[in-house]
């Protein structure tokens, strides 16, 4: 069992005895991200708060809540499980759907709390999970690759790796997403063209919340087979700016948030993290030694009049080396005569900006990412260039833009829009074996570059005072790696789905559509 000890490091002239904390609840309307007027309620006790788009709970004793938040015209959602820690302010933002009522007399309207997250576009399979849960996941080790190992439909390969296989598919199927920006990366000394690591390296102590896919995906996201992920970042503490350390077997963190300007528009979220994996392998006294580093941020500018701008980024560097002090058993001997040195390092970075309508909101992100990944073997680790086996180098890079416009037309929500996408990849390889007859060679040098381009289009409406919800959408997708895949047209993308409330507790939901995805480059 692993033992963490967590300092908490705050910036304060309060007195140290007291114990009273306050959060801030952000009440938009889900689908056009506009301020809503609501009533949170603390379920535990009854006590109400209103507020027109923020409500302050103040003055909060110490301990774990669960809120109700209502608005009117729109279905409840709770928060729950939230720890208010003494001195701490925290920020949450909860989007509210709004309900279709078609009857004259609502007198007799009675509003209930929705436990399960769903949307129009995917009824079945959506599965909602926050940080408090990640938290408290028996073996999850605050890891948020390694909680949704035990998610139904979730498969993996080892116990030591994050490999994620949604329902058989491959672990190259998945897709992540962080606050609207693609994130290809998600785990230390991942593998190329693949998605699985040992270590996951996004800090759970930013999360909200996560919204996962098995199938049935929005039509806004392109190229996904098995499993999408949307994390959604907590906002930063409004008050002042707080910071937190953890130290533990296998890393320590620094991170801290906070507001970065005196009108408190400009926030921030940071985060450093070292490995400490080496030290406890030298001590076990392992034939390797594997170490990491990564760090996160994200820094967001909200303006008076709702718009907001953001900027996120998200890297690591893991590096690779031989406990030349080991114990030369046969089985440490084995590992060191076989494995190279593998180290990696990646990036992602991304803006973006969303900007409220009359009818809606426009949301326009870019994003840069890239990944390098190394190899280096010599013959029996002698390092000269004679006992070179492998050298191996491949790099790849994108340059990704969208544009996302949600509007209403009548009862019909619609979505639409666009994504580019510039990729280059090479990939440089030295290989030798060595036989009885001599050395054998194979060298080789791929480079690719290739641009890919796609539209999307999703509506949705409600009938039957809100019984029956119907979604149905498109997307088209193209690139130039070759004439099959130049035609958009070639790989139109139908989905439909369905959803209709036989009782309270008794619902009927369908769904179907046709997908498609382009190889991971390595394939390719």
């Amino acid at each position: 069992m692993k033992f963490k000890f967590v300092i908490i490091f705050l910036i304060s002239t309060l007195p140290f005895f007291a114990q009273t904390g306050s959060i801030n609840i952000n009440v938009v309307d889900d689908f056009s991200k506009k301020p809503l007027t609501s009533t949170v309620t603390i379920i535990s006790t009854g006590q109400q708060f209103s507020g027109d788009g923020n409500v302050l709970l103040a003055d909060l004793s110490a301990g774990n809540y669960s809120f109700q938040i209502a608005a009117t015209g729109y279905q409840n959602q709770s928060l729950n499980d939230i720890a208010v820690i003494p001195n701490q302010n925290l920020t949450f933002s909860v989007g509210l759907q709004k309900m279709v009522v078609r009857e004259k007399e609502i007198e007799g309207l009675v509003l209930k709390a929705k436990v399960y997250k769903s949307s129009a576009e995917s009824p079945v399979s959506l599965r909602n999970i926050t940080s408090e849960e990640v938290q408290i996941n028996a073996g999850s080790n605050r890891d948020i690759s390694k909680a949704i190992l035990s998610l139904p439909g979730v498969g993996t390969t080892a116990t030591f790796r994050n490999d994620l296989f949604i329902r058989g598919g491959s672990s190259a199927e998945n897709k992540f997403y962080i606050d609207g920006i693609e994130v290809p990366v998600i785990n230390h000394f991942q593998t190329q063209g693949a998605s699985g690591g040992p270590r996951g390296l996004i800090t759970i102590d930013f999360i909200k919340d996560v919204d996962f896919y098995s199938g049935a995906f929005p039509a806004k996201r392109n190229g996904t087979l098995s499993s999408l992920f949307e994390f959604n970042l907590k906002q930063a503490r409004k008050d002042k700016m707080g910071y937190k350390a953890i130290l533990g077997l296998d890393d320590m963190q620094l991170m801290m948030d906070g507001p970065l300007s005196k009108d408190q528009s400009w926030s921030g979220l940071f985060s450093v993290r070292k490995s400490n994996l080496q030290l406890l392998f030298k001590a076990i006294d392992l034939p390797f030694l594997p170490s990491y580093y990564d760090t996160t941020f994200k820094v967001s500018k909200k303006f008076k009049n709702g718009n907001e701008l953001y900027f996120i980024g998200l890297g690591a560097i893991d590096e690779f080396k031989f406990n030349e002090n080991a114990e030369p058993t046969l089985y440490n001997l084995t590992l060191i005569e076989r494995l190279p040195v593998s180290p990696q390092w990646n990036y992602t970075m991304g803006a973006g900006y969303r900007h409220l309508a009359e009818n809606g909101n426009w949301l326009f992100t870019w994003s840069r990412n890239m990944l390098d990944n190394q190899a280096t073997k010599y013959y029996r680790n002698i390092e000269t260039p004679e006992n070179l086996l492998i050298d191996y180098h491949s790099q790849e890079s994108e340059n990704k833009i969208r544009v996302d416009r949600n509007f209403r037309l009548g009862d019909f929500q619609l979505s639409s829009g666009a994504n580019v996408n510039f990729a280059s990849y090479f990939n440089d390889s030295n290989l030798k074996a060595i036989t009885q007859s001599g050395a054998v060679a194979d060298q080789y040098l791929s480079e690719m570059n290739l641009a890919q381009y796609g539209f999307y289009l999703q509506s949705s409406r409600k009938f039957l005072e809100s019984k029956l919800e119907l979604s149905a959408g498109f997307r088209i997708d193209g690139s130039d790696y070759s004439v099959l895949t130049s035609n958009p047209l070639e790989q139109f993308s139908p989905r439909i789905s369905m959803k209709y409330q036989l009782a309270d507790q008794f619902a009927l939901n369908l769904n179907g559509g046709i997908y498609y995805m382009l190889p991971s480059y390595t394939a390719l």
